[in-house]
């Protein structure tokens, strides 16, 4: 693979992808298939290959985009000489722009303005000839409606989009929405923005509206100037914001591997803890204000990925010192030095955090997990037991506390009764398809003196780890598992 080493890592360039898409093609070309096909190339650092970086000498993003297109290009010709394209439904689409330096930003997930948020949307229905533009306001909501009608297949709920191509002749003014949660890391407000088929109102402390047809650069507010069209276009923001907005059974937290939010923050996607809090608070700051230290933090995120965490602490600690309410620093530091292995200057660290935020329950894990593999642990449950106080539902606290409640020889930690009753919060969050927690289960029973019941929960345990092929476990239940049946407890 020609691959090449970006600032975000191990990145695939748009011509091997192409490579690898045409190579699938020659396989399916023959039967119904589908194929979603990336490309990463127009991402900072933005440096395009021959001849696309001497034909774009001044303008590196657009040279990666017109790479991009080329290799389109070169895919959609194999389509036509295998036949394909006439009857091919083809969805070409973005996910977001950048700034470019606009409004200060370099990149893009900080600011809603348009260069970040408009995107293209092409669709090719099958063997249809005659383009068409929608010419009102549509979003990336659309393309999943619109290619269920082509494809004639019922739309699944929920969906908030429509079909574009069966909405031509409506009359009706629609409005789309917008968000960045990002300048809430910087204490400041959100930003919410409601965008019709000519103007855009922006919601935070200082609010924002904008003519797009006479100023699609989005540079003159006019928000003091037409306050009654501000107040219109902010009744549709909350109309939305009310109906369709947010969901209390919202699933999109994934749990993340260290390197995974690493790169992640070095893409400026998790640059810290957002707040998802809708009302605003006038006497907040005003994102606008708070850019240059956003622009700031991704680049210490950006050094920190490059394995440059020393460099990446000194801005940490210099916007830290000029800003000392975003206290939230503190932690970031504090990670740094937990990877040059600096422990006591790290839990300092935390614990600055903690005096600002008694209730930042992630400072106290962080400082618990550093106790831990040190042997002092009862250190390590102080914290981590403030820190389920906070956060009842964290299944890894419930996990560990209940296996050293269970387990520990040390006197003043064991206590199968609290085990017990950690373990079966856990299971309420885990369930019984979990052999960790299953194996966690066991510990405290049999340290409650219910053998029997260890050993049934054990077995269901192996029978899980078994399937899953998890041998180290699979060994330490097998070894439990012959403790409880001769009636003994496991201890560490």
């Amino acid at each position: 693979d020609r691959d090449r080493d970006t600032l975000y890592g191990n990145e695939r360039i748009g011509d091997e992808t192409t490579r690898y898409a045409l190579k699938w093609v020659e396989s399916h070309a023959s039967k119904k298939s589908f194929l979603f096909l990336h490309y990463y190339d127009p991402h900072d650092d933005y440096i395009p290959p021959e001849p696309f970086y001497s034909n774009f000498p001044n303008n590196p993003y657009a040279g990666e985009v017109a790479f991009v297109d080329d290799c389109l290009g070169q895919f959609f010709q194999r389509l036509k000489e295998r036949d394909i394209y006439e009857d091919a439904l083809i969805v070409v689409v973005g996910d977001h722009g950048e700034m470019l330096g606009e409004h200060g930003e370099d990149e893009h997930t900080y600011f809603i303005y348009e260069s970040a948020i408009k995107v293209p949307l092409l669709i090719k229905p099958p063997g249809q000839r005659n383009p068409v533009r929608v010419s009102k306001v549509a979003g990336l909501i659309d393309v999943l409606p619109t290619v269920c009608d082509l494809l004639d297949i019922e739309t699944p709920a929920p969906s908030q989009g429509i079909d574009l191509l069966a909405s031509r002749q409506e009359s009706a003014p629609r409005f789309l929405y917008s968000e960045s949660l990002t300048p809430t890391q910087m204490q400041a407000n959100s930003l919410m923005s409601v965008t019709g088929d000519r103007w855009k109102y922006i919601q935070t402390t200082r609010p924002e509206l904008y003519d797009l047809k006479n100023d699609p650069a989005e540079r003159i507010n006019l928000a003091e100037r037409q306050p009654q069209r501000s107040r219109i276009m902010q009744d549709h923001l909350h109309q939305i914001l009310e109906h369709s907005v947010r969901s209390e059974d919202d699933s999109r937290h994934i749990p993340l591997t260290e390197q995974a939010k690493k790169r992640l923050e070095s893409l400026g996607y998790i640059a810290g803890a957002v707040s998802e809090d809708f009302h605003f608070d006038q006497s907040k700051p005003d994102p606008k204000d708070r850019i240059g230290i956003y622009v700031q933090m991704q680049a210490a995120a950006k050094l920190e990925f490059k394995n440059e965490q020393e460099a990446a602490k000194k801005i940490y600690i210099g916007l830290v010192r000029e800003y000392p309410e975003h206290y939230h620093l503190y932690s970031r530091i504090a990670s740094i030095s937990v990877e040059q292995k600096k422990f006591d200057e790290a839990i300092s660290f935390y614990n600055e955090a903690i005096k600002h935020d008694p209730m930042l329950f992630q400072a106290y894990n962080a400082i618990g997990y550093i106790h831990l593999p040190q042997g002092r642990v009862r250190e390590a449950v102080q914290c981590l037991t403030k820190s389920l106080e906070i956060k009842p539902d964290q299944f890894r606290l419930l996990n560990d506390l209940a296996w050293i409640k269970a387990t520990s020889r040390d006197k003043s930690l064991h206590d199968p009764e609290q085990a017990m009753r950690l373990a079966n919060e856990l299971l309420k969050i885990t369930g019984d398809e979990n052999p960790n927690s299953l194996d966690t289960f066991a510990a405290a029973c049999a340290a409650t003196g219910e053998y029997e019941k260890a050993a049934e929960t054990v077995e269901r345990a192996l029978k899980l780890a078994l399937k899953r092929g998890e041998r180290k476990l699979i060994r330490g239940l097998q070894n439990k598992l012959e403790l409880y049946k001769n009636h003994k407890p496991y201890l560490e």
